[in-house]
């Protein structure tokens, strides 16, 4: 028999587990942990910084079922549809994706703001700083239209919306994102030289200059897929 000695810091929290099995939340504080190896006995203590708020275990969801450890945590699960952002200290630092997730309540303020994808676009005060995030490819895809474009968004080939200028930015993950920038400008298409032959024999070449105009992108998108031929 023998005693390990476990420091937890004031900006630390310990979980106890004795054979594995979770026994109880661990404040600052010095402890001696009882092990006896004969009786494979093993007591232990694991501990976490406050300061890194995320709270990540391979035993994550049974130990979110344990009371004690529930007061000590913010708990988020996101379902299939759903995303979050995560703020800590009011400073955007991550998006989570569907499953569960835990932060330590503690010297850090958390603060979760759920999202539905099934809202296609997204539309946010901060949205430079989310596109910023290493995670946002991940969750978020987006588009930039000229002043004299206008983009056609299709879900699963569907037409759910036509974007003017700016910036766009769509969810990932419910179905397929697919954009068709369609050009309002006047555009010029020369088409090829045909050759004719006149009633008293005589070979002309004629070129044909075609201008045109997209007044109505759904329309011609509905119309011909590739309207420029």
């Amino acid at each position: 028999m023998f005693w390990k000695v476990v420091n937890v810091r004031q900006h630390e929290r310990g979980l106890w587990f004795r054979d594995g099995d979770f026994v109880r939340v661990v404040e600052p504080g010095r402890y001696r942990v009882w092990q006896r190896p004969l009786t494979r006995r093993v007591h232990a203590i694991e501990v976490f910084d406050l300061l890194e708020p995320r709270f990540e275990h391979p035993l994550l969801r049974s130990l979110v079922e344990q009371p004690a450890l529930r007061e000590a945590l913010t708990i988020v699960e996101l379902g299939d549809d759903e995303r979050a952002f995560v703020s800590i200290d009011g400073r955007l630092e991550s998006i989570l994706g569907p499953g569960l997730h835990a932060f330590w309540r503690g010297p850090r303020r958390i603060e979760i703001e759920r999202h539905s994808v099934d809202e296609l676009r997204l539309a946010h005060p901060r949205l430079d700083t989310i596109l910023r995030l290493p995670s946002s490819a991940s969750y978020l895809d987006g588009v930039e239209v000229s002043r004299h474009e206008v983009v056609l968004v299709f879900r699963n080939g569907e037409l759910v919306e036509t974007a003017g200028p700016g910036r766009h930015v769509f969810w990932r993950g419910r179905g397929t994102i697919a954009w068709k920038s369609i050009d309002l400008r006047e555009q010029t298409l020369d088409v090829s030289g045909q050759e004719i032959m006149t009633q008293d024999k005589v070979t002309l070449r004629v070129n044909l200059v075609a201008s045109y105009r997209v007044t109505d992108p759904v329309t011609a998108r509905g119309a011909l897929d590739k309207f420029t031929e």
